[in-house]
């Protein structure tokens, strides 16, 4: 299951839902390429993914968009044992964000006003 996590903007008061993790359609390879852009598509090791001695790990991980202004989901995918990364766009309009680990949340800046100080919390699970 994956974490819903409401975030509010201590100075201008914008609020956000971000839906981390994953949910039960992100098991299989195919539904979770399907997310990424095609350019990304085609980099990914799909029959890798499908064999059962290859390990791989998806989750939505938070992010800042400055073209949205926007605090966002980005779609990120760790294959194999080395964990070779592939990152998806901005879950608004696609291009590309900077990913804010989960703990540093509070720590950034609000994309909209500028000012740093974000009220985070944990919301409940979304599946």
């Amino acid at each position: 299951m994956g974490q819903l996590v409401e975030g509010t903007c201590k100075n201008c008061g914008k609020k956000w839902e971000l839906r981390l993790g994953y949910g039960l359609m992100h098991g299989r390879a195919a539904d979770v390429a399907a997310l990424f852009p095609s350019d990304v598509r085609r980099e990914l090791p799909l029959e890798e993914m499908r064999r059962m001695d290859v390990p791989w790990s998806f989750a939505y991980e938070p992010a800042v968009c400055a073209y949205c202004r926007d605090i966002v989901t980005v779609p990120v995918l760790r294959v194999g044992k080395e964990g070779t990364e592939y990152v998806g766009g901005c879950s608004v309009c696609g291009g590309a964000a900077e990913r804010v680990p989960r703990e540093e949340l509070e720590k950034a800046k609000c994309p909209d006003c500028g000012q740093a100080g974000l009220r985070i919390r944990d919301a409940g699970v979304w599946d």
